[in-house]
This record gives C-alpha cells, structure tokens and sequence, in this order.
C-alpha cells in the first residue's frame, strides 16, 4: 500500500515559515519564557490586569517588546519599519507561498516545496 500525500483543504493557503537557524531559535525561545517569567512574578493577577495598557508591569512590557525584536529579526524585518510596512511584507510572503501553492498543486515540478502551515 503506497502512502498517500496529506494536503491542505481546498481553498485554504499557506504561509512560509522563515528558514530558522539554531541562533535566532534561542532567542526567541529565551524572549518568548521571558514573557512567562515576567507573568509568573504576579501570580494573583488576571490576564486582563496584566495586559491592560494602565497597568501592564514594566517587565511584561520589556518580555514583549524583547520578543517582538526577536521574532521581527527572524523574518528579517528591522526596527524601523511601520506596521504598515511589516503587513505588506507579509502579504508579500504569503502571496508567494499562495503562488508556490498553486505551482505545486497544477504540478509544476520547479514548484515542489510546499510551504509550512502556521
């Protein structure tokens, strides 16, 4: 019995997960349990309290801002770019992944490599 290919719904694309080397990895692993550091120091707080903008502690507010510089470096965005700039960068990728999607889907065998589901 010859396995068969697992394929996206119909009408569903996807998006291309950057290629992560071991460096960037780290870092965002390191920023991301920073955030849950910064959380567990208010143990008796709720979710609301902790990420309402009057209240947010100082050290949630770093772990994300950390974060956010980490996961922005792994898609090769840099600081100064405008939220504006960073979704047209996304539409960007992901209007290649849709296309490379596509590509496979009809066969094309320059295509082959499918994009990473998120």
């Amino acid at each position: 019995m010859s396995p068969q290919k697992r394929r996206p719904p119909r009408g569903r694309k996807r998006f291309r997960i950057p290629v992560i080397d071991e460096a960037k990895k780290k870092r965002v692993e390191e920023t991301a349990q920073g955030i849950l550091d910064a959380r567990a120091l208010y143990p008796d707080k709720s979710l609301a309290w902790l990420y309402d903008p009057e209240t947010m502690p100082r050290e949630l507010r770093e772990a994300h801002e950390a974060n956010d510089r980490a996961v922005m470096d792994l898609y090769g965005f840099t600081e100064d770019m405008s939220e504006a700039d960073i979704v047209a960068a996304l539409f960007d990728m992901y209007a290649e992944a849709a296309a490379a999607a596509d590509a496979a889907e009809k066969g094309d065998s320059a295509q082959r490599e499918l994009p990473l589901d998120l």
